[in-house]
């Protein structure tokens, strides 16, 4: 879940910046216009992900703010909202969250843990699969409403596999007052295909990928991040598909390219992989965000809005989500 609101973030944080650099900009010139206001329509904005099996907690429900506003967290938090869970006919009102609190001097300085956005929970219920929840949240005179399905875990069509093949990795250091530093740094790509059974209004992705030397013992860990390429729908139910996914091991380096080295042999090379199913409403919103973000920009010129599945006067995504099946796959 926190790799899933870490991805979406991204976009509410590009689109900050823009504004913030744009009025950066205008404050350099040397001339000074007066008169000029962009309009704010405030909205509600929420992120959720309830997961199968688990408790339903950490509803993110915050407020947007003026668009050349500085952000920040404690100004977007929202502590006094009327909102609630429907499952089966029944409504079940959520509470705020009391804040995580730093325990130690270093969660204090890097994480500043209780600098933290209003999260809600709903006391004693648990999401469970192939139900469906409805959330409804009204604050300051706003209604934000959304739906989602607790989908179960991704159905295997075939047996998952890791394809190793070496592959040189070309790189180009710049560096000050000097021409680039160039070099090829011998690597291993691992491919990881999983074969899954698609099921209606759901998509899948690899959540994870480790590959763990059972010689050397040394093992790493590759978080897969929510894209297009990663986040793969069914285009029918029942209808196998693959979804698969890239991770590069680096075998050796250089005096001036220092990656993180990881000495494997694939012969003894234990893979794990842990995949996960959505709401589909996740791949609407990945897919539109794309195509409004040419070459990582969080704008462009389709056209086309986001598609939130929070609708009313709110913003925002409310995902079901599997637990994840955790594959090995061995020599």
């Amino acid at each position: 879940m926190k790799s899933f609101l870490r991805s979406i973030s991204i976009a509410l944080v590009g689109i900050v910046t823009f504004f913030v650099g744009a009025w950066m900009l205008q404050s350099c010139r040397p001339t000074t216009v007066t008169g000029v206001e962009l309009t704010h329509r405030e909205q509600i904005v929420i992120y959720a992900s309830l997961i199968g099996g688990e408790p339903i907690k950490n509803i993110q429900i915050t407020h947007t703010l003026p668009p050349l506003d500085t952000f920040n967290v404690e100004r977007s938090r929202v502590e006094n909202a009327q909102a609630s869970i429907t499952v089966d006919g029944t409504s079940y009102p959520l509470r705020l969250q009391a804040r995580v609190v730093p325990t130690t001097t270093i969660d204090s300085l890097n994480f500043n843990l209780a600098n933290q956005p209003s999260l809600y929970e709903a006391p004693g219920l648990t999401a469970q699969v192939g139900k469906s929840y409805t959330l409804q949240v009204s604050w300051n005179g706003k209604q934000a409403t959304a739906t989602t399905r607790i989908p179960a875990e991704p159905t295997l069509s075939a047996d998952a596999r890791v394809v190793w093949r070496p592959e040189p990795f070309r790189y180009v250091v710049p560096r000050e007052r000097s021409f680039p530093a160039s070099g090829i740094a011998p690597s291993m790509l691992a491919t990881v295909i999983v074969p899954v059974l698609a099921r209606q209004g759901e998509a899948y992705r690899i959540e994870s990928f480790v590959a763990r030397d059972t010689v050397s013992r040394l093992s790493t860990t590759s978080q897969i991040s929510v894209n297009t390429n990663t986040l793969i729908g069914g285009s029918a139910a029942n209808m196998p598909m693959n979804i698969q996914s890239q991770t590069r091991f680096f075998l050796r380096g250089d005096s001036v390219f220092k990656p993180i080295i990881f000495a494997l042999s694939t012969a003894t090379t234990v893979s794990v992989i842990r995949v996960i199913a959505h709401d589909d409403a996740l791949l609407n919103f990945i897919t539109t965000q794309a195509r409004n973000s040419p070459n990582g920009s969080p704008f462009g010129n389709s056209g086309q809005n986001p598609l939130w599945n929070v609708t009313g006067e709110g913003i925002g995504l409310f995902i079901g989500q599997s637990r994840a099946l955790q594959l090995t796959v061995r020599p």
